[in-house]
């Protein structure tokens, strides 16, 4: 299956979301604290990853606002 960049985007950060999460639960366990260090480096692997696809999402985001905004223009003169 081939996921478009805006759902990749929001799986990103999603994913990012509950590894937060996982790596707040494990704050302070001293006995988890080399599984908290590897999410933390999951974490960073997943923003640098998704990074690409994160920013041609807001490139066709804002080539759809000066689109929309084109057209208004027109419809306006």
């Amino acid at each position: 299956m081939k996921f478009s960049d805006e759902e990749l985007t929001n799986i990103a950060d999603e994913s990012l979301d509950y590894l937060e999460r996982a790596i707040r639960e494990l704050n302070d366990v001293k006995e988890y604290l080399d599984i908290k260090q590897e999410l933390e480096s999951i974490k960073i692997d997943l923003l640098e990853e998704s990074d690409a696809y994160r920013k041609n999402y807001y490139k066709q985001i804002e080539e759809e606002r000066n689109y929309e905004n084109l057209e208004y223009q027109r419809s306006r003169l």
